[in-house]
């Protein structure tokens, strides 16, 4: 009997000892995790204009529309060449800069963080309006690497210019599309020059798209080199779009194996 009690004694003890779980008031809202959405920011930067020989503009600097490609976000640049575009939410965005007669500039996959201000300032320049009159391309006869002559013609100036030749295995090149070609080659004109010659190699790694006997297709585009367009990353290619009318050429290569 005295087990009895004393079990029962234990048992009532330990029960009333036990404690109980008390729940303190809720905590402040955490931040937003990765699924959430960060506050939104400000691009700004500044847009340095240039002339078709390369020359910079230093005032009337408000010509050019930035925008936010895939958004409705756009400005335009103020007197001084800068601006800013505000409420940009968080994200990887290309922009574009646009000015009448001037070629298509880019910035490409640009990170934005948001909650802040990020600096992107890039060039613009004038399509060239000189215009190519004559131009040839002929191959040495010599050597396993030939290299290629060049003429070109054209009305003098008093500024330096620049000529992009573009090689190509077929007829339908186009510096606006560079699967069309192979090569671009720059060429700059010297001031108070109306004829020029000119010559560059011909590389080993374009000889399998350029064998001996084969037609190579070529066009002379004047080029604002300042600048000239710009890179594209996701593609590793360089883009042209600051160029005038193109003179077509066409040669055939002979050269000796």
């Amino acid at each position: 009997m005295k087990t009895f009690v004393y079990a029962c004694l234990c048992l009532s003890i330990f029960v009333s000892c036990k404690k109980e779980t008390v729940e303190g008031p809720a905590g402040p809202q955490g931040p937003a995790g990765a699924s959430g959405s960060a506050s939104s920011g400000s691009l700004s930067g500044k847009v340095r204009q240039y002339d078709e020989f390369g020359i910079e503009y230093s005032s009337n600097l408000n010509t050019t529309t930035i925008s936010v490609e895939g958004t409705t976000l756009f400005t335009i640049t103020n007197a001084n060449g800068n601006y800013t575009i505000s409420n940009v939410p968080s994200g990887i965005y290309d922009l574009t800069f646009t000015k009448i007669n001037a070629g298509l500039m880019k910035q490409k996959q640009i990170t934005f963080p948001g909650n802040g201000t990020l600096y992107n300032s890039t060039k613009v320049g004038d399509k060239p309006s000189f215009a190519i009159t004559s131009a040839m391309l002929k191959d040495s006869t010599l050597g396993v690497n030939p290299i290629v002559y060049m003429n070109f013609k054209m009305v003098a100036s008093s500024q330096q210019r620049t000529i992009g030749v573009v090689l190509s295995n077929a007829a339908n090149l186009d510096l606006a599309s560079p699967s069309s070609y192979q090569a671009v080659h720059l060429v700059d004109i010297p001031s108070n020059t109306s004829n020029l010659n000119s010559q560059f190699l011909l590389q080993s790694s374009l000889f399998s798209m350029f064998p001996m006997g084969s037609i190579v297709y070529a066009k002379a585009y004047p080029i604002n080199a300042t600048p000239y367009g710009y890179y594209d990353p996701a593609a590793d290619q360089d883009i042209y779009t600051n160029y005038g009318a193109a003179f077509p050429i066409t040669f055939t290569l002979t050269r000796k194996q």
